[in-house]
């Protein structure tokens, strides 16, 4: 399944106001809660996206994130979990 076709599942509509309600940047303020963004070379989503939150997060001042990228991986970005809890800090 492409990536538009499972980003219009994800929101339920394809029009471009759906997309964009759907989507977490939308929401990004300075008082974001805390984030630990994760992102391997194994995802659905285009690499770029990542950046374009990062920068967001950067752009609005939000202080609570983390990130984790990474690359040259063959495992989806949910076999990094562990990282986010306990293990991670």
């Amino acid at each position: 399944m492409g990536f538009r076709r499972k980003t219009a599942n994800y929101a339920g509509a394809s029009d471009t106001d759906s997309l964009r309600k759907a989507s977490p940047i939308t929401y990004v303020d300075s008082e974001v809660a805390p984030l630990y963004v994760i992102a391997s070379d194994d995802e659905a989503m285009p690499p770029q996206q990542f950046s374009d939150l990062m920068r967001k997060l950067k752009d609005v001042g939000a202080k609570e994130f983390k990130q984790l990228l990474r690359t040259n991986s063959h495992r989806h970005s949910f076999s990094y979990w562990a990282r986010c809890g306990d293990k991670g800090r």
